[in-house]
């Protein structure tokens, strides 16, 4: 390993799904060369190796058994779920060969969540075990590349006992078909035809929607802002696109907000005048040098196009501008390029 290799590791409580998503990551960022110092990530439990087009098959519904242990060098993680993932986290952090630790796992109603958020907060050698949460099964961070969902699923999938009861397929009396549990819901949508409980990628089957999940993940979060609930106990909720951003080296931020209370970012004050079918934007600079907005940056996003409605400003220091568009009466949203940030607004 070159002394200038990133390494990351990567802690997957699910045996299957996560660990095969992440593993379609790394391959393609290893084909790729998207790290150009280089990286190396380890991903626990280790993916048994599959062949590319394996991993576009339709698997089985019926999954195997979670194990109560993580593979990778024959050793248990004993304790609590998630908080062994954060320990265990930490011990890694402790011997300073990894850059990076993150700890993957869901709500699943896990009595230790809380205490799992908490103890991560302590840092380990000026480092801290990142968390990839989502709530209540990683299928919600699947979701987010088909459409904006605030349904709070109650499960992954239907079981009877350990087994799999493959809603949506209409094979079984207690079929959900996607109201309980989120599996059944990508099926019952079309989104998915098969269980993602199985050793298959689901990464090469989704790239193409990444940027929509994104986007998507940015508006989920956006949704609980204005809730007392902390991350542990929100549901729905993903931000594993911040683990799969940084993997990418994405680096552009994607922010979600509040068309009727509008924002301040770098210096740039933005709000709207809503009337009737029409909108004004109004930006205000707040900084003390001059900011040019590019005729380029401002979209508003129909359900089936995008359209750019913005003009080229140069405001002043402490000068204002405004844009007025005309809206339709249906959804829709507005984008606002910002430098490395894209801004929406609904």
């Amino acid at each position: 390993m070159k002394k200038n290799t990133h390494t990351i590791l990567i802690i997957c409580e699910g045996e299957n799904t996560e660990p095969y998503y992440f593993q379609g990551i790394k391959d393609k960022i290893i084909a790729e060369n998207i790290w150009a110092e280089g990286i190396s990530i380890t991903i626990r439990p280790e993916p048994k190796p599959i062949e590319v087009e394996d991993r576009l098959k339709p698997s089985k519904y019926k999954s195997p058994r979670k194990r109560k242990q993580i593979q990778g060098e024959n050793e248990e993680i004993k304790g609590q779920p998630p908080l062994k993932y954060i320990q265990k986290g930490q011990e890694e952090l402790l011997t300073g060969v990894y850059d990076e630790v993150w700890a993957v796992f869901d709500h699943d109603n896990h009595p230790a969540r809380q205490a799992a958020f908490e103890l991560a907060e302590k840092e380990i050698e000026g480092k801290k075990v990142q968390i990839a949460f989502s709530s209540i099964a990683f299928e919600m961070w699947v979701l987010m590349h088909f459409e904006q969902c605030s349904k709070a699923f109650a499960k992954s999938e239907c079981r009877i006992g350990r087994d799999i009861l493959n809603c949506n397929s209409g094979e079984h009396p207690e079929d959900c078909y996607g109201t309980k549990c989120i599996g059944g819901y990508l099926r019952h949508k079309g989104y998915l035809p098969y269980s993602t409980k199985s050793r298959k990628s689901l990464f090469p089957v989704l790239e193409d929607k990444l940027d929509m999940a994104r986007i998507n993940s940015a508006w989920l979060k956006h949704q609980i802002l204005n809730t007392n609930a902390p991350i542990y106990d929100s549901n729905p909720y993903t931000n594993v696109d911040k683990l799969v951003a940084q993997l990418l080296q994405m680096d552009d931020e994607i922010i979600w907000c509040s068309i009727s209370k509008g924002i301040v970012k770098d210096n740039l004050g933005i709000s709207f005048i809503i009337e009737e079918d029409k909108i004004q934007i109004h930006f205000h600079n707040q900084d003390t040098q001059t900011k040019i907005i590019p005729a380029d940056s401002l979209y508003l996003i129909l359900s089936d196009n995008s359209q750019n409605v913005g003009k080229r400003m140069i405001l002043q220091a402490g000068k204002s501008d405004f844009i007025q568009i005309s809206v339709p009466l249906t959804t829709f949203c507005i984008q606002l390029k910002l430098g490395s940030k894209r801004i929406f607004f609904s």
